[in-house]
């Protein structure tokens, strides 16, 4: 599949401290990116720079394979065919739906805007608050205007900056799921930013783990989570605990718990490097550790919180080593309570010790 942006190396900075370092990234044209990260990363940056409104020191831009910034040009951001969401949703006040949906639509003849207005207020499903202002819509609903509004005039991209994060957490869970459907129908391509795990898997095909400048993983969310390839990506996705082991062969792990079989070595474990009895760090999720009444191994709980269908455990060991064990709420145990566990991981992550 052709790909409709593509950031190369491209660095900037501000008063000499460095913002972007060397960051590539490709996104196909129909794809949903997202940059995922904690603040203070750069991903707003990023998006700042792909929609003119910053410039880079050194690396390129490309947009349908044009060039739209380098070191030394910097295509204006209305010349770019970008759509962007804002954080704030940027509504007119004193404009309707259909009149701020179409606000971005004079270069078309009436007939052809009132057909686009109509679409997308459909598409989004605000047929019954076409004449509404926004002062008397729903933030949810401001929300669909302003995507609608962003995608009335056909960009080649939409850019999308923390566009959930005024909403409460149930609407901007369903939300997310409604504009991925929203993007998907309109055969759009889009690019996020959100420090929101659940937002990134809900909405994007592929996402950047950003951090301290720097796209650290460009992966689908099931590889971030299954095969991160360094330790910040292991910590900042999911939940999960390092747990101390020594290899027995190339093919088996001795950890506390038992032996892991079969592990999967991250990127930045040199297995040629390594040798038998060597110490590493081995990542469990919560879903790797499992309650058996039977089990022999017995872990104490001092922590709990509980989800709904499960309760998370965090859980220490004889040894003094904690883990997290996400385990269906019908075993409601207290803390202080000594429980059975056993390992039940199909395959777990491997990092050197030294890495730490």
């Amino acid at each position: 599949m052709e790909s409709l942006l593509k950031l190369t190396q491209i660095h900037q900075s501000y008063h000499q401290q460095e913002i972007i370092k060397h960051l590539s990234l490709v996104l196909k044209k129909g794809e949903i990116g997202c940059l995922l990260g904690p603040s203070g990363c750069g991903k707003t940056t990023v998006l700042r720079c792909i929609a003119g409104f910053e410039s880079i020191s050194s690396g390129e831009i490309t947009i349908n394979g044009k060039i739209v910034c380098n070191a030394d040009f910097n295509l204006p951001p209305e010349q770019r065919r970008i759509g962007m969401v804002f954080q704030d949703y940027a509504l007119f006040p004193h404009l309707s739906v259909s009149a701020n949906i179409g606000f971005g639509l004079q270069q078309y003849t009436k007939a052809e805007r009132t057909h686009r207005i109509n679409e997308l207020i459909t598409t989004v499903g605000l047929t019954e608050a076409s004449d509404r202002y926004p002062h008397e819509l729903s933030g949810g609903q401001q929300q669909r205007v302003a995507l609608a509004r962003a995608l009335a005039p056909r960009p080649d991209l939409l850019l999308l900056d923390e566009p959930f994060s005024n909403l409460d957490i149930s609407l901007r869970e369903r939300l997310s799921l409604e504009v991925r459907d929203i993007l998907k129908d309109q055969h759009t391509t889009a690019i996020l930013v959100t420090h929101d795990q659940t937002e990134a898997f809900s909405v994007a095909d592929v996402i950047g783990v950003m951090h301290q400048g720097e796209i650290l993983q460009w992966d689908t969310a099931y590889n971030l989570y299954h095969h991160p390839t360094n330790r910040f990506v292991a910590q900042f996705i999911g939940q999960g605990t390092f747990v101390p082991g020594h290899l027995i062969s190339p093919e088996k792990i001795q950890i506390a718990l038992g032996i892991v079989e079969n592990p999967d070595y991250s990127d930045y474990f040199e297995q040629s490097k390594h040798t038998t009895n060597e110490a590493v760090d081995v990542l469990l999720r919560p879903d790797d550790i499992v309650y058996n009444e039977a089990s022999a191994l017995q872990a104490t709980v001092v922590n709990k919180a509980f989800r709904g269908a499960n309760i998370l455990y965090t859980l220490k060991l004889s040894s003094g080593q904690t883990l997290l064990s996400l385990i269906p709420s019908h075993h409601n145990h207290s803390i202080g309570e000594s429980i059975g566990i056993q390992l039940a991981a199909d395959h777990v992550v491997v990092f050197s010790r030294e890495k730490m």
